[in-house]
């Protein structure tokens, strides 16, 4: 019994290094995310490139991210998930040091692709470990704690990139990143272990292709929407990416092959789900990227307080995500969620009223409403999605939420930095009354997602208080 029982904490302790080895690797993204929304102003100015040219480094990596995330409902069934973090550590290592390397904008924006090729596997990696590993009673204590080492990387990331721009180059950022990943890379590969649960259907090639068809489509529509009048472009791109949107859903759906099961969508709590899970990190990656690059352009701030505006609400929104967490776990997700979406409403809505009184420690604190409400939002959306689905269904469903994620993350910086470029383009005078017409323009936008956001979140717990059982998935099937 001694022997048993040591084994079983030897197998607790190393499934939660695995978490750990996991995490690490996410983190890297996560901080040379909020270190580039920091850095635009200093990229545009040393490759000469126009500020709305520079959403791509943002956009080209969630895009890259969002697809490779739709792999893994096959990849994660089909082999371990120690041999996809290997794959997700080595590509991130090759992408960092690319971008450290970068001698032009082109090679600069093809390293944050590869990084968002790696990050697409290691997010899903590290949630489907702690579905599949954790007990439900301590997801969402656990999502709680990885929350709130998100929130921490929030913080360092725009007080680190401010003071790498100000005082050394922002290059310092990307060879930061490299001993964090190999680090990972080891500690994974020691740690980690599952057993596949095998696929029944074969890999869909064909939706991947139109999938990503679609995803760069509407991508590029939203960077060509920047200009005081929508080009041919922009229509044609749009309506291709949503031909093709349509096209992936009716391949995916039929026959042989699949990406993943989109009829878990038939359940009325996935759906509000997951558009709150899309507008929560639109809003949430919208406003990191845009919010120090408005205090820059319409303040007159430098890089470092630039970067500042996002910090205090990064810190309390890791202090958060914890209390959020354990919330979940006392008295269900219900209450987390909707309180979070009322707070992100707060937030956004404050700053577009507030916008002509608007000074770079206002927005800072009105900042905090915002980050805050979405730390208990996110996490918790997606927890209580996985208690919703048979055992069976996580991969799928992980998947699912990591794609939708991703491109939302890459749609509300998108949608936010051309907006600003749009409201600068088209109104005359000095360049302050541009950044004060793009910033209102940006401001406006993230209050109507959090107002959809907020009806979304209540509905989600008015229709997810049960759990689904495994025949309803297999008859929607």
């Amino acid at each position: 019994m001694t022997a048993a029982l040591a084994s079983k904490k030897t197998s607790r302790s190393q499934t939660y290094w695995g978490i750990i080895a996991a995490t690490l690797l996410a983190l890297t993204g996560v901080l040379a995310n909020k270190c580039v929304n920091v850095m635009y102003p200093d990229i545009a100015r040393d490759f000469s490139v126009p500020i709305g040219t520079t959403q791509w480094l943002m956009t080209g990596y969630m895009l890259a991210n969002a697809i490779t995330a739709a792999t893994t409902a096959y990849l994660l069934n089909r082999i371990t998930a120690r041999k996809v973090e290997l794959i997700a550590a080595t590509a991130y290592i090759a992408g960092a040091l690319c971008d450290a390397l970068a001698v032009d904008f082109p090679m600069l924006v093809i390293g944050r692709i590869v990084q968002g090729i790696a990050i697409g596997l290691a997010m899903p990696i590290l949630w489907f470990l702690v579905f599949t590993q954790i007990s439900h009673q301590k997801t969402g204590t656990v999502s709680g704690w990885i929350g709130a080492a998100i929130g921490v990387m929030c913080t360092v990331g725009p007080l680190y990139s401010g003071w790498a721009c100000d005082r050394v180059s922002w290059r310092l950022v990307f060879w930061t990143l490299v001993p964090a990943a190999i680090l990972s890379l080891v500690l994974g590969q020691l740690t980690i272990r599952n057993k596949p649960a095998g696929n029944s259907h074969p890999f869909s090639f064909g939706a991947l292709a139109l999938l990503a068809v679609a995803f760069a489509c509407l991508d590029v529509a939203v960077s060509a929407a920047d200009s005081t009048s929508l080009s041919p472009l922009f229509w044609i791109c749009l309506f291709a990416g949503l031909v093709a949107l349509g096209c992936f859903v009716a391949v995916n759906n039929r026959g042989a092959t699949r990406l993943f099961n989109l009829r878990l969508f038939a359940i009325p709590a996935i759906s509000f789900a997951a558009v709150s899970y899309f507008l929560a990190e639109a809003v949430n990656v919208g406003m990191q990227a845009f919010l120090p690059t408005y205090a820059q352009y319409a303040l007159g701030a430098s890089a470092l307080l630039g970067g500042l505006t996002i910090v205090p609400g990064s810190a309390l929104g890791s202090v958060a995500s914890v209390v959020a967490g354990k919330g979940a776990a006392r008295s269900g997700f219900g209450k987390p969620i909707v309180t979070g979406a009322v707070l992100t409403l707060i937030g956004t809505a404050s700053v577009a009223l507030l916008q002509r009184s608007l000074t770079v420690w206002l927005l800072l604190a009105l900042y905090i409403f915002q980050r805050v409400g979405f730390d208990f939002v996110y996490q918790n959306t997606l927890s209580h999605a996985s208690h919703l689905v048979p055992a069976g269904e996580t991969a799928d469903l992980n998947a699912i939420f990591n794609v939708i994620g991703n491109y939302s993350g890459a749609i509300g910086s998108g949608i936010l930095l051309s907006l600003f470029a749009f409201g600068r383009s088209a109104t005359f005078g000095s360049a302050l009354a541009k950044a004060f017409a793009g910033g209102r323009l940006a401001f406006v936008c993230g209050a109507l997602a959090s107002v959809i956001m907020v009806i979304t979140s209540i509905l989600v717990f008015v229709t997810g208080k049960r759990r689904v059982s495994g025949e309803h998935i297999a008859v929607s099937r």
